[in-house]
């Protein structure tokens, strides 16, 4: 694999990501890896505070908050001037890293295996957007697709391209030959350098998509893996079943809130009796539910027109007077200011840098 060339911009942002996930966690076992980094540079922990931080308040901790492995990820590129560093890691990473999980992938027979696993057990490397697998066929090619959304927001380029070419670089591992394209679309926007992603995935991604996709052609499913070892499967997905029960619950019923909010925007109907009656469930219930994730109505809601007006901001026929309208502001300037708060900057700056 080429290696990765330097680049003098960092992209740690200063002000908050577009759509920034403020909740969900990912494996400490990134922190394991990117430590190596560190030291091999010839660096110590101490010299990146924020990574010495979050290491000392992990202890053997199986998983992190993603907002404190975000904050290490900017920290640590911009002290490097490493726009790529979620790529560094990814393609450092090796299945012994990945602990119980890493094994159960290595111990399936074929790559299909390993990817039914990877979406049964995601929560355990990648909680934040649930993966979804999905066939099509375009062309001559029938290709799997593992598939993110947005529901719970967007936890920026370095934490989405450090799961995303961990992913691929899995893939690589377990079955020593996976020589097939390897096609991307990230939901962020494009960096000023891509040579080092052209060089990573052997393709250039696509940026600025709708939603994070891998696609692989579907016959590459078939390969056998490395190091297949039925009877230790068994074994070993005992043991990750009980470690799947000690994480975090996540309310399932979110994701379905907030696209039924998303569409009740547009209407200028999303209040909170009009979600539980669409929900079949009480007002009590639903303030319960709310609370059990850790949120309430009104910043569920403020989160849903946020994403929205995104999506609105990214149309150039409609003006901002439009959009703060459509999302039922009373007047403009209210909305400048929600979005503003919620962002770091004017819809107007916003659509400048992110517009299609």
């Amino acid at each position: 694999m080429t290696d990765m060339t330097d680049s003098a911009t960092p992209r740690a942002a200063a002000a908050p990501l577009p759509d920034a996930a403020r909740h969900g966690h990912v494996s400490t076992a990134y922190v394991r890896v990117l430590e190596e980094l560190v030291q091999e540079r010839g660096e110590t922990v101490a010299q990146h505070p924020a990574l010495l931080a979050l290491k000392e308040r992990l202890g053997d901790a199986v998983v992190m908050p993603m907002p404190a492995w975000r904050e290490v990820l900017q920290a640590v590129s911009a002290a490097w001037q490493r726009p790529d560093l979620g790529l560094m890691i990814g393609r450092h990473i090796r299945i012994h890293h990945l602990g119980l999980f890493g094994y159960v992938l290595q111990s399936c027979l074929t790559l299909g295996a390993a990817m039914e696993r990877l979406q049964r057990y995601e929560r355990l490397i990648n909680d934040i957007n649930p993966l979804q697998r999905l066939h099509r066929h375009e062309g001559d090619t029938d290709w799997l697709v593992l598939h993110w959304g947005t529901d719970h927001g967007r936890p920026g380029p370095l934490v989405d391209e450090c799961a995303v070419a961990t992913l691929v670089q899995c893939a690589r591992l377990l079955t020593g030959a996976l020589e097939a394209p390897v096609q991307v679309q990230f939901v962020n926007p494009a960096p000023a350098d891509v040579a080092p992603y052209t060089a990573f995935f052997g393709v250039t991604p696509t940026f600025s998509g709708t939603d994070t996709e891998v696609r692989i052609p579907a016959v590459v499913l078939d390969l056998p893996l490395r190091q297949p070892d039925p009877q230790l499967l068994g074994l070993l997905e005992r043991q990750i079943d009980q470690l799947m029960a000690q994480l975090p619950v996540v309310d399932s019923d979110i994701g379905t809130m907030r696209r039924w909010l998303a569409q009740a925007l547009r209407q200028q109907r999303a209040t909170l009796p009009a979600l539980a009656e669409a929900l079949h469930v009480s007002e009590r219930t639903l303030h319960r539910r709310l609370q059990q994730a850790g949120l309430n109505f009104r910043e569920l809601l403020e989160r849903t027109r946020q994403h929205v007006a995104e999506e609105y901001l990214r149309d150039p026929r409609l003006t901002l007077c439009d959009i703060a309208d459509l999302l039922g502001y009373a007047e403009q300037s209210a909305f400048t200011r929600a979005f503003t708060r919620q962002t770091g900057m004017s819809p107007a700056r916003w659509r400048r840098r992110y517009q299609l």
